[in-house]
């Protein structure tokens, strides 16, 4: 019978299907037709878009290449390059992207891609360039002016963030912003939520709703996380799961790209951990319901290759997110956000599609190890005079702004004899804060570049500082435990947003709300304060010491207590 329809009426068909987003139907139709016609591209790459669309993106990348083998097509080129973005195989998206453009040299979005790949991979130099090419090919590409304005923020750039900020404003609604940018430059609730919303309209397929009935006594509890390495998400959790409730509660652990040596001591206080890095969104779908799962608690909601298209379906009774997204979703598939009352007051519930659940205290569950032991190192060590009094911030790029950084030169104008740590991410980050810093009459010299080291290293190295210095528009989280943990004080500035309002949550649950300024210039009339006056110091210094005054704040034991009286609490509901 297909042997009688042609190839235009075969394609047809697929198109109708698709407009009426019925990609199941669209992909057998698709099948079909390949039966007569096995070596046609045009096929090919359409069944390959089908299956990326459902999930199935290694059944989507077999379909690419094999339409190369009958054709060397820009698209199937192009589409295997965002494949291997999506994976993490920068190198191999590169190399698509390229030859996709040796096919034709003004194709704009392998341009994007290639850019994409370069800034995941923080060649910085290239993906400008690349990015600039595309967008000269065309003002009106918006992933890719988004993506310019990501790559300024990665290097400091200021005068290129401001120069597009209202281009930028102009996609807001359209569902191009991606919600972690967003949060990382505006602190407007209403916006935020916008982006959000349409954002997971425009990227997340809708798919049918699996229900979910347990008949176990015990609450089936699934923690999903791509994040369990060295990386801040793991550094707040680690400990959360030695003190969960065994008797009441299955724990399992849904795990993709963590670093197995990170993995120890979680694995044997779970009781299944579940290796999904190789799965698709399909299959990850599949292993979910497998489990009956009372409540899912997502920790990797927006990170790069997350599994949302996998929990849209809802394979639990109830989806919660928690610690890796201070935000909105913006999905309708998120039953709650764990939260505290300091990070989202009862008045921002209207910016969020997921119901609040509150933490008694601050939403965060911090490590319960603090690290006031003696010092190992010397100043000296870090090429710093004793007398000199160190300023850090040891948050990434992309959080530093101008207001900001404006905030910490009055302060190093203010104070001599200091200096400013700051992580050191690239060169073109570096030139640009030096010049910056240089040309408002502050010798680059006293704003030295850090490199990454391993955790402990890092610790010990902190514990020189005298004072850490938040960011405005997303606070550090871990870093400004860090801080705390290590005895060092922090200042901040009230925020207006979730991710503006963490440091705030962390210093006002730990008594020190004399740190958190209301203005740029309370913000540094307050360090000057703190690094002149030593009596005042001291004091704050003994709050974060004082075994009375933090021992509620890092007991993890109890606050996992407290995070178990939420979860049975939503789950007899």
């Amino acid at each position: 019978m297909s042997q009688d329809i042609t190839l235009e009426n075969h394609i047809s068909l697929i198109q109708i299907e698709l407009q009426k987003n019925d990609f199941k139907r669209a992909l057998d139709l698709c099948l079909v037709a390949l039966d007569s016609f096995p070596s046609n591209p045009k096929l090919l790459i359409n069944c390959g878009n089908i299956f990326k669309i459902l999930g199935n993106s290694s059944r989507a990348e077999d379909y690419y290449k094999k339409s190369l083998d009958y054709f060397e097509s820009k698209e199937a080129y192009n589409n295997l390059s965002v494949i291997y973005i999506e994976s993490n195989k920068n190198e191999e998206a590169i190399d698509m992207a390229r030859k996709a453009i040796e096919i034709d040299p003004g194709y704009e979005d392998a341009f994007y891609n290639l850019s994409l790949a370069q800034h995941r991979q923080e060649d910085f130099n290239n993906a400008i360039k690349n990015a600039d090419v595309c967008l000269n090919m065309n003002t009106n590409h918006d992933k890719c002016m988004l993506l310019r304005y990501r790559i300024s923020q990665d290097i400091c750039d200021w005068k290129s963030l401001e120069h597009h900020e209202e281009k930028i404003d102009s996609y807001i609604g359209n569902g191009e912003e991606h919600p972690f940018l967003n949060i990382s430059r505006t602190k407007n609730e209403e916006i935020n939520l916008k982006v959000a919303k349409t954002w997971f309209v425009k990227n997340i397929t809708n798919h049918s709703r699996h229900k979910i009935s347990n008949i176990d006594k015990k609450i089936r509890v699934g923690y999903i996380c791509g994040e369990l390495r060295n990386h801040p998400t793991f550094h707040l959790l680690k400990n959360i799961f030695k003190f969960h409730n065994r008797i009441d509660f299955n724990i399992y652990i849904f795990s993709y790209n963590h670093d197995d040596k990170c993995l120890k001591d979680i694995k044997q206080n779970v009781d299944e951990f579940i290796d999904i890095t190789t799965k698709n969104n399909l299959e990850t779908t599949t292993i979910l319901k497998s489990y009956d799962l009372d409540i899912l608690i997502d920790l990797s909601i927006l990170i790069p290759n997350n599994r949302m298209q996998a929990l849209e379906t809802k394979p639990a009774r109830l989806i919660i997110s928690y610690l890796g997204y201070p935000g909105t979703s913006g999905a309708d598939f998120y039953d709650y956000i764990i939260t505290d009352e300091i990070v989202t007051p009862e008045s921002s519930q209207k910016y969020y599609t997921e119901k609040f659940l509150y933490m008694p205290g601050c939403y965060q569950i911090n490590d319960g190890v603090r690290k006031f032991d003696k010092l190992k190192t010397k100043k000296s060590d870090y090429e710093i005079s004793p007398d000199t009094s160190v300023l850090a911030s040891f948050n990434q790029a992309f959080k530093i702004d101008r207001a900001i950084f404006d905030c910490w030169l009055k302060i190093l104008y203010t104070c001599e004899n200091t200096v400013l740590w700051l992580l050191e991410e690239n060169e073109l980050m570096k030139k640009n804060i030096h010049d910056y810093a240089e040309k408002n009459d502050i010798k680059k010299e006293r704003i030295i570049f850090m490199k990454r080291l391993n955790r402990e290293d890092h610790i010990e190295r902190l514990k020189h500082v005298r004072l850490a210095l938040d960011t405005r528009i997303y606070n550090g989280h871990t870093t400004t435990t860090d801080a705390l943990q290590c005895a060092v004080p922090v200042i901040c500035l009230e925020g207006e947003h979730f991710a503006s309002r963490v440091s705030m949550s962390l210093l006002k649950n730990l008594k020190l709300e004399d740190l958190v300024a209301s203005s740029y210039e309370d913000y540094v009339t307050l360090s000057k304060k703190l690094l002149t006056n030593d009596s005042y110091y001291q004091q704050i210094k003994n709050k974060l010491t004082d075994e009375g005054n933090i021992k509620e704040f890092y007991d993890t034991e109890a606050n996992v207590k407290n995070l178990e009286m939420l979860l049975k609490s939503v789950s007899m509901n």
